[in-house]
């Protein structure tokens, strides 16, 4: 009987949580749900000069965010690998008696001019250390000594390694064009070739899915997976699958140096910006993932019930802001109205502006705001004039429209109070002020094209802006003939 799966969200607290990173801890975590599994939450953070527990706090944080749920609680384990520095050692020093890792004393120079050497007659740089046979009461003796070094595994030589990757299919790489490579420094802390390793075997994890750029990782740690093996027979290897790396518009790897102006490339910039996590989720899942449908609206629940491996394209994967924020659009429009209100204040009190207290018009704001912005931050001009009375004077809007004089503008207005005021609240419908107005301006000789500007300037005090009657329908009756009276 198959192991339940596994699987690990492995961030590094070395920067900020990137939406490369978000998406490859999402798909971990679909791909868990999809399969009734778990997932352990493990923070790599044997890079101490470079992690921080600030980062490490933001990432969980946007993560918890994007997935809707405790990321932490959510979790069968949760530990960093500066834990687990006891359980390296051990495995460290077995490898070594074992000879299956050997002590190299090659210093950092003579390393360089190698590399120059090869450079220099354009020859592919693979380093054989003159050390690899060396007798272990050697290596020992000379560290005792003093004599610096570092810990390199005994790579094979002329094998082919092969192994299939859920995604990329059967991939081979000669074993002559890896070398005798870095696993642990002089001091003994093991670097990720081998921490990593040692994790995934120590936890169970039954698949690691994880970018493209670690493609090139894989055959080393093979060679590591089979060094331990001989430690432990019977040892299983977890299943690799490595999505396709996000590029940008140049088809570049993306990062934020070199992102577009406005473009979120960060989690907490689509916070920043007014996005909802479900639409983030839903957008960074669909890059690089075909559900081979044509549904693109998926919640994080929809994408576990239908998520494969095998519908994760190969190539990059291009990312596509715009895209992104149609996604948001969507999203808030399938929102309800109590969960569109409290992002909205949610995002307000993230920003650090004063939160607007929950109400009808609130929302009703919202709703029509959000049918043109992709944003909650491009949704605020219009809701500004649609939550308050807009200052505009009649003068202003006589100068805005040009040739009407102010009399004609007064004239239009005054036509909207007699208009609109006998309309009951019963029937405050856009059919039925649509009907009442195009009544009006028939009768009054008055045109169309110079009736409609007036009034949605006296209403929202700009231009452009929503139209008058989608704007009478947010504020109500009462205010949209205050905001005539009050010019009148």
């Amino acid at each position: 009987m198959a192991a339940p799966t596994l699987v690990r969200m492995p961030p590094s607290p070395t920067g900020q949580c990137h939406l490369g990173t978000a998406r490859t801890l999402l798909m971990n975590y679909i791909f868990a749900r999809s399969t009734g599994g778990e997932y352990i939450y493990r923070s790599e953070d044997t890079d101490q000069e470079r992690s921080t527990p600030e980062n490490e706090a933001q990432i969980l944080q946007m993560m918890s965010w994007l997935l809707g749920t405790d990321c932490k609680a959510g979790a069968k384990e949760l530990y960093r690998q500066t834990e687990h520095t006891p359980l390296y050692q051990h495995y460290l020093e077995k490898l070594w008696e074992s000879g299956h890792l050997f002590a190299c004393f090659t210093s950092a120079e003579e390393l360089q001019l190698l590399r120059d050497r090869a450079e220099t007659e354009r020859e592919n740089f693979v380093f054989w250390s003159p050390d690899r046979d060396l007798p272990l009461a050697e290596q020992r003796a000379r560290i005792a000594a003093g004599e610096s070094c570092v810990y390199r595994l005994r790579c094979p030589r002329s094998q082919t390694l092969t192994f299939t990757d859920a995604i990329k299919g059967e991939i081979s790489v000669e074993s002559d064009t890896l070398g005798d490579f870095v696993v642990a420094r002089s001091d003994g802390t093991v670097l990720y070739l081998l921490a990593n390793v040692i994790d995934d075997w120590h936890d169970g994890i039954t698949h690691i899915i994880r970018g493209e750029d670690h493609l090139a990782n894989t055959p080393k740690q093979l060679l590591v997976y089979r060094a331990l093996e001989a430690l432990s027979p019977g040892l299983q290897l977890p299943v690799f699958a490595h999505i396709p790396l996000v590029v940008d518009h140049e088809k570049r790897k993306l990062s934020k140096r070199r992102a577009l102006p406005g473009m979120a490339v960060m989690v907490h910039e689509f916070i920043e910006q007014g996005f909802v996590p479900e639409a983030v989720a839903n957008g960074l899942m669909m890059i690089g993932w075909n559900p081979k449908s044509t549904q693109e609206i998926f919640s994080v629940e929809e994408m576990a019930a239908v998520f494969s491996l095998s519908q994760v394209q190969r190539a990059a994967a291009q990312y596509d802001f715009e895209k992104m924020q149609w996604y948001n659009q969507q999203w808030c429009a399938r929102l309800s109205d109590v969960q569109l209100t409290g992002y909205y204040q949610q995002w307000q009190a993230t920003t650090g502006q004063v939160v607007t207290p929950e109400s009808p018009l609130l929302t009703r704001a919202l709703r029509l705001s959000m049918e043109k912005a992709r944003t909650f931050r491009q949704a605020v001009g219009d809701m500004q004039y649609l939550l308050q009375r807009p200052r505009i004077t009649l003068a202003e809007i006589t100068q805005h429209n040009e040739p009407l004089t102010e009399q004609t503008v007064r004239q239009i207005l005054l036509s909207v109070q007699e208009t609109l005021s006998p309309l009951a609240g019963e029937v405050w419908t856009a059919e039925s002020i649509k009907a009442a107005i195009v009544a009006t301006i028939q009768h009054s000789g008055l045109k169309t094209r110079d009736f409609m500007p007036v009034w949605r300037e006296a209403m929202s005090g700009q231009t452009p802006s929503a139209g008058p009657i989608e704007i009478a329908l947010v504020v109500g009756k009462a205010e949209t003939l205050a905001r005539t009276e009050r010019l009148l």
